[in-house]
């Protein structure tokens, strides 16, 4: 902190529950605040879509089968690229991904962005996009609409694939004008557990934020906190009360 002139230390990411940790960053000097929830589906394993629904509760059956899987047969998913060598065909590997491309998955990503009030993040560089064509570890994948004039996609989904076989929907860019009428998101989100699936990964991690919809799918929240060492703790401490004060009035609603 010192050696780069920062006045902030943040460490993120650490489960919320782990109470000697917590006591330990505490006493260092550290505010613990609290992050919105995290999302991880634990077994990926399944025969077959239906067998994947089945596993769900009934609430979640009925939902996905409203919302989602009536819709399923509307799009066209398109792998511009795989991040699994045995199917380097499968995202016609010999394609060229013209940058003109490129620049409209940016631009569904800042829609996205720009709409996102629960998680003030700063705008990921155009340069990335670039880059995950080059990192053979990423898996992108395109939503399109078989009928209608709109011939671009309505969705762009990025995904990670780790090495211990964990599958990460790390961005997605959005049409808007689709999202209600043809659930582009849920369509996006339920073909990346599909792609999970189909590439044997173990565990997907569905990040933060849009809490109720990714329970949908199955997946439970694991709860996390930042701790933040600031060089002036008052503000770090006052937004931390007002954050569990909002909290707390949203569980009593």
């Amino acid at each position: 902190k010192k050696e780069t002139g920062a006045n902030t230390i943040q460490l993120r990411d650490f489960d919320t529950h782990d109470q000697e940790l917590s006591n330990f960053l505490i006493k260092e000097g550290f505010v613990k605040v609290a992050m919105p929830d995290a999302h991880i589906i634990d077994n990926v394993e399944w025969d077959s879509t239906d067998a994947y629904v089945q596993k769900l509760s009934s609430n979640s059956r009925r939902n996905l089968r409203k919302t989602v899987l009536k819709n399923q047969d509307d799009y066209q998913i398109h792998l511009r690229k795989s991040a699994n060598m045995d199917d380097r065909s499968e995202s016609k590997a010999g394609e060229i991904i013209d940058e003109s491309e490129v620049k409209y998955w940016y631009e569904l990503y800042m829609n996205v962005k720009r709409d996102s009030y629960n998680l003030n993040t700063f705008d990921i560089p155009y340069k990335l996009f670039k880059n995950l064509l080059l990192h053979p570890n990423w898996d992108i994948f395109e939503l399109k609409l078989k009928s209608g004039d709109n011939t671009k996609p309505v969705a762009v989904v990025f995904c990670y694939m780790s090495s211990k076989k964990s599958f990460s929907p790390f961005m997605i860019g959005l049409d808007y004008r689709y999202v209600i009428s043809h659930g582009c998101y849920r369509q996006g989100m339920f073909q990346s557990i599909l792609r999970a699936n189909r590439l044997k990964c173990k565990t997907i991690y569905l990040g933060m934020d849009a809490s109720v919809e990714k329970q949908k799918f199955g997946s439970r929240i694991v709860q996390k906190s930042v701790f933040v060492q600031a060089s002036d703790n008052f503000n770090m401490e006052f937004m931390e009360a007002v954050f569990n004060k909002g909290q707390h009035e949203k569980r009593s609603i």
